[in-house]
This record gives C-alpha cells, sequence and structure tokens, in this order.
C-alpha cells in the first residue's frame, strides 16, 4: 500500500450523546452502525500499535500515513512509527472544522461550554517511510473545511469528502 489513510478511535472515553443517540432511537438503527464503541485510551492505543506494526509491514518501502487522531495522543503515536520504521511530520496537520466569515470560526463543539472553549480542529498525524514524494508538494498543514452536518452523517464521526480527497491528492 503506498497512503494509508486511517480514522482511529481516540481513546478518549468518547461517549456520544445528543444527536448521535437520538438519531439511534428514533430510526431504530444499530448503534454499530452508527460507529458507537468503546473508547477506553489503554484497549484503543494497544490496537493503534498493531495497527501500525501491520502498516509497516503491508506498506510499500516508500509509502504515506494519515492518520486521524486525539492531540493527547499525539507524542505517543510519533514514538511508536518511528519504532516501526517511520518518519513523523514534526507537528499535527490540523483540520479546522467550519467556516470562517467576518473574522470568526462558525463551527465549534463543547460539552462544557460555561469551562472549555468549543473544539474547532481535528489532530492529523503524518507519517512517510522511504522517499515517497508528495503529489502536491509545498500545500499548508492547515486544512479548512466544513464538516459534515448531524443529519447528513452515515456514521458518528464521519469526515468529509472533500477532506479525504485534499489530504490523498
Amino acid at each position: 500500500c503506498g497512503i494509508f489513510l486511517t480514522d482511529i478511535p481516540y481513546g478518549i472515553d468518547y461517549k456520544p450523546e445528543g444527536d448521535a443517540l437520538d438519531k439511534a432511537k428514533n430510526k431504530d438503527i444499530s448503534k454499530k452502525i452508527l460507529g458507537f464503541y468503546e473508547d477506553k485510551p489503554a484497549e484503543i492505543m494497544s490496537l493503534v500499535e498493531k495497527v501500525i506494526q501491520q502498516m509497516s509491514r503491508l506498506g510499500r518501502p516508500n509509502c504515506f500515513v494519515y492518520m486521524f487522531c486525539a492531540f493527547r495522543h499525539w507524542n505517543y503515536l510519533v514514538g511508536v512509527f518511528q519504532e516501526n520504521g517511520f518518519d513523523v511530520y514534526n507537528k499535527p496537520i490540523t483540520w479546522i472544522r467550519g467556516s470562517f466569515a467576518m473574522g470568526r470560526f462558525l463551527s465549534g463543539i463543547c460539552r462544557l461550554p460555561a469551562r472549555w472553549p468549543a473544539s474547532s480542529s481535528d489532530c492529523i498525524l503524518f507519517a512517510s517511510r522511504g522517499n515517497a514524494a508528495l503529489a502536491k508538494q509545498g500545500q499548508p498543514d492547515v486544512i479548512l473545511c466544513s464538516p459534515i452536518t448531524t443529519t447528513e452523517k452515515v456514521h458518528i464521526v464521519q469526515r468529509p469528502l472533500p477532506l479525504l480527497t485534499e489530504l490523498i491528492s
């Protein structure tokens, strides 16, 4: 494989609520189909280590990896990739979820708005092996792209196609 593009569980004890749970209840859709899963950090990081080992085994000598991940696991994942023969870009590629109008971002999610700012970005680890060359060189490490609306999502953490296309093109 020349490119791995993966959106792993984040290992942050994620528990869906609100619109996601309502969608499952109102449409009698399986929680498994919507992407509900146990997100325990120790279990997820153990699984991710095995996934990275398989990327190393199955990937071409010159290949790329784009892995959506939690910021809190960045340093740990960098180490696992390096142990498996990958070079990792020195900081995450950042996806800014939303649009920009009148000097403000128009999107963000926060379960405790009185305590924390709304999250409007996601972290994407970028790794390579060998002498792989990017098709579009010199692109910025920040991507502004609107998320998929809750009503349009098939999966709870579904990523927009334009974002995925931008990463692999």
